[in-house]
């Protein structure tokens, strides 16, 4: 254990001493719990929700073996819109291109398996995100992402709580590009094909390794938060299309991709914090509210690319009989809701959220599906 915190420390000092050059941004997963409450809840979390949360989270009262998980997401315009066009999906109806209904649409999934708990977190994950724009001033965007998880945590007694110390180390594949304008015209013009769409982008892919660090501190019904995630050095990238590095990886193709560059991922930082009235026992097992508030992306409220007011959220989550799970979430001005099902081994989570104020006027609907034990 020991090894993988001096190892981590390694990385946050390359990361620290090497200059910026293309920047990648954090994959834009949406899951269908976190969503649904504004993901306040990430800072403090626990088992394997520690994965895309805080790794202090790996040591604690929850203990996941996720054997496997599975979440996909669409957004679009109009709340109403994209709801009344979940029946065509669920029944395998094709997805639409931009026009006159949608002015911009997105999908994605992520699925992936691991263990946490006792100090330990160990898992693999692949997603992958595409939004096709059609708004004036816009970006069109793929991205995609495959990594392995390897972390571990320390609880430290303090006399007045608990501090629990988690860092984990991340190698990481991924893939991003930005459709130019003829890609959308030709994907509108092909009556909605993703596969086509995507295939043909040019985008930037590397493999790098990023270290995430975090500390919770327990204090009776309250905790609190900090989370550094994506802290990372520079990586070689290649320039080719999308399908020439998935051939590329799959062994159908020519390979020996020569490096065009570096890129970095951008640093994830937030603080936030949870209260849970309910003391633990019966009373707990009956009714579990919790309620949340989180400050995120305070490197880019510093670097002024994030509005302060887009950096605050509150959020609350109810649990009765550790079976149903109410949630609910604000963002700035924009709200999301959602439940949740537990069921012996089963989870079956399902959201709809508004998206970034960048993103004004679109919504979007997650689902999630984890068989755990």
């Amino acid at each position: 254990m020991k090894r993988l915190f001096a190892f981590a420390i390694a990385i946050f000092l390359a990361a620290s001493a090497t200059a910026q050059t293309t920047s990648f941004p954090a994959f834009r997963g949406r899951d269908a719990r976190s969503s649904a409450f504004a993901d306040v809840f990430r800072t403090v979390s626990s088992g394997t929700d520690s994965f895309f949360g805080n790794p202090a989270g790996y040591i604690g009262s929850k203990q996941d073996i996720l054997v496997v998980g599975a979440q996909s997401w669409m957004y679009g315009d109009g709340r109403d819109a994209i709801i009344a066009l979940l029946p065509d999906v669920l029944s395998g109806g094709p997805m639409p291109a931009p026009g006159e209904n949608f002015r911009g649409f997105g999908l994605g999934f992520k699925i992936g398996a691991g263990f946490a708990g006792r100090g330990l977190g160990l898992g693999v994950f692949l997603g992958r995100d595409s939004f096709v724009a059609k708004n004036p001033g816009e970006t069109s965007i793929v991205d995609a992402i495959l990594c392995g998880v390897f972390g571990a945590a320390i609880p430290v007694e303090i006399g007045f709580g608990t501090l629990r110390f988690g860092v984990d180390i991340r190698p990481f594949y991924r893939l991003r590009g930005l459709p130019d304008e003829a890609a959308v015209a030709d994907f509108a013009a092909s009556g909605g094909d993703y596969g086509d769409f995507s295939g043909g982008t040019q985008a930037l892919s590397g493999v790098g390794v990023a270290v995430n660090a975090g500390v919770i501190w327990d204090a009776g019904p309250v905790s609190v938060g900090f989370v550094a995630r994506d802290i990372s050095p520079s990586f070689p990238v290649v320039a080719s299309t999308v399908k020439e590095c998935m051939d590329s990886i799959l062994g159908g193709g020519s390979g020996g991709f020569t490096p065009s560059g570096t890129a970095t991922l951008d640093p994830d930082i937030s603080l936030g914090l949870c209260w849970r009235p309910m003391p633990e026992g019966r009373a707990r097992s009956i009714f579990d509210p919790r309620l949340g508030a989180e400050f995120r992306d305070i490197y880019g409220v510093a670097l002024g690319t994030t509005d302060i007011a887009d950096a605050l959220a509150v959020g609350i989550e109810s649990v009765f009989a550790s079976t149903l799970a109410l949630r609910a979430g604000l963002n700035g001005s924009r709200l999301s809701f959602g439940i949740g099902f537990r069921l012996l081994a089963f989870d079956l989570d399902a959201a709809v959220f508004d998206l970034a104020e960048a993103e004004s006027g679109r919504s979007g609907v997650a689902i999630r599906f984890n068989f755990r034990l």
